[in-house]
């Protein structure tokens, strides 16, 4: 995985012309803003629909908690 800016760990990301997942784990309680500039892309954190603000999302975390992203346009 890649550590983030956010001591959060970027464990995987697949991306196709659809879409990107991504699982994310964070080493502390922190929220964590996702964003996603293409007009009309839709989140889902761990199976369930969130709203977007804009163009992105805020992501609550528990230290060493992993979440599994969806970002389908």
């Amino acid at each position: 995985g890649i550590w983030m800016y956010t001591f959060a760990k970027l464990e995987k990301m697949d991306w196709t012309d659809h879409g990107i997942t991504a699982v994310i784990i964070s080493n502390k309680d922190q929220v964590i803003n996702l964003r996603c500039r293409k007009d009309g892309a839709l989140f889902a954190v761990d199976g369930k629909a969130v709203a977007a603000d804009g163009c992105g999302i805020d992501i609550e975390f528990k230290a060493n908690e992993t979440k599994t992203v969806e970002i389908k346009f």
